[in-house]
């Protein structure tokens, strides 16, 4: 099945090609959207951080396979490769400042001219998943892959298991 989105805005930052997520996200971007949305906009500001979709316009060719990040090779839905077979991206940032139709903010994996899909505002109570990691834990699952602790630090868990 295909079906159609509709972009809303474009990403503006001084990345014109992917570099490390590590990097992109430790700057600042400019999010415009498009005049016919600006009504949507309406009180984003009351939002601290707020979760940004968009099309991973420039991704290479779809692989269910991802690279070898942290040292193991991941199916393309356990890891944050581009080169997926519906190419979205998501991520939450921190919201600094809105300006009339443009926000700024900080935290963006997305290259300069991206095309955004969609912004929601971070619900901690739905996005955060301590409640899965609690429920996993409980009934002798393990979180595998690269993830983060409560602590918001990196960790790596799990190994080569397919």
């Amino acid at each position: 099945m295909t079906f159609e989105v509709t972009q809303i805005g474009t990403v503006r930052n001084d990345f014109e090609t992917p570099v490390g997520p590590e990097e992109m996200a430790d700057h600042e971007s400019t999010i415009v959207i498009d005049e016919d949305y600006a009504e949507g906009l309406y009180r984003i500001e009351d939002n601290d951080y707020v979760t940004v979709l968009w099309y991973l316009h420039e991704s290479g060719e779809p692989s269910l396979r991802g690279p070898r990040r942290y040292g193991t090779e991941r199916g393309i839905f356990a890891c944050r490769s581009p080169n997926r077979p519906s190419p979205i991206g998501t991520t939450t940032v921190e919201l600094l400042e809105r300006e009339g139709r443009e926000l700024r903010v900080h935290g963006l994996d997305a290259i300069d001219g991206t095309p955004v899909l969609d912004i929601k505002p971070y619900a901690p109570n739905f996005d955060r998943p301590d409640h899965v990691a609690d429920r996993r834990e409980n009934h002798g699952g393990r979180i595998e892959g690269p993830s983060a602790d409560r602590d918001g630090r990196a960790r790596e868990v799990g190994g080569d298991e397919q």
